[in-house]
């Protein structure tokens, strides 16, 4: 949980500093870079904030990709422990 946290962070943080004309929607503040990112990496994506540009478009998939990786690597280290403890 704490890696998701902090990937969302950093990359809440990236949104933020790149230009605002790159996204269409309000991304003006870092709370609003937070938002993004949250809604981003838990694949929810509401819309209201859009990455107009090719960098900024790259970097959410990229967001999403390692949002599903580390769903699916923490649920198969939480298996692999609850095998372990039945064996």
């Amino acid at each position: 949980m704490r890696s998701y946290l902090e990937v969302a962070g950093d990359f809440a943080i990236l949104y933020f500093l790149l230009p605002p004309q790159w996204f269409s929607g309000k991304l003006q503040t870092i709370v609003d870079a937070f938002y993004l990112s949250g809604v981003t990496i838990t694949t929810v994506g509401y819309g209201d904030i859009t990455p107009s540009h090719d960098l900024g478009k790259l970097l959410v998939l990229y967001e999403v990709w390692i949002g599903l990786v580390l769903i699916v690597v923490t649920f198969g280290t939480y298996l692999g422990q609850v095998q372990r403890r039945e064996a």
